[in-house]
């Protein structure tokens, strides 16, 4: 006589609760929105939206703020892209990533420039030219 029994996976609540846990601080890591980054006195915590750009400078980048003087940090830019919000932060040149939502102009007649909201101009280099003229394009209204 054969049987056929449907055996169902054994889920236990501890391994509910750790899924649940583990989703619950992948969301609330996300909506912070935030890097840490150490300096001398410690850690920092920069929110996104108080990052106008990032200048690299050898093994260190610069990082510009809205509320505060630049902080030095020992990481190099390459790190920093790694770590931000592509849908923000946009590499325009080998020294510099700036955050969109900081940007005030754009000049493609004068060497292709960025205006930020500080005031300041950086350059967009020849090579990622064309990317970011097509993610202007992809903002326009």
């Amino acid at each position: 006589m054969t049987t056929h029994n449907l055996i169902q996976p054994l889920i236990s609540p501890e391994v509910l609760s750790a899924a649940s846990y583990a989703e619950k601080k992948k969301t609330n890591v996300t909506l912070k929105r935030k890097i840490v980054v150490k300096d001398n006195n410690g850690c920092v915590f920069l929110n996104f939206d108080n990052i106008i750009y990032l200048e690299a400078q050898g093994a260190y980048t610069k990082v510009f703020l809205t509320n505060k003087e630049p902080l030095l940090v020992s990481k190099n830019i390459k790190s920093f892209g790694e770590k931000l919000n592509e849908s923000e932060f946009v590499r325009i040149h080998k020294s510099f990533i700036i955050n969109i939502n900081h940007m005030s102009g754009y000049n493609r007649n004068s060497g292709s420039t960025v205006t930020l909201s500080n005031g300041e101009e950086l350059p967009v280099a020849v090579r990622r030219k064309e990317e970011f003229e097509m993610l202007l394009e992809g903002m326009l209204v």
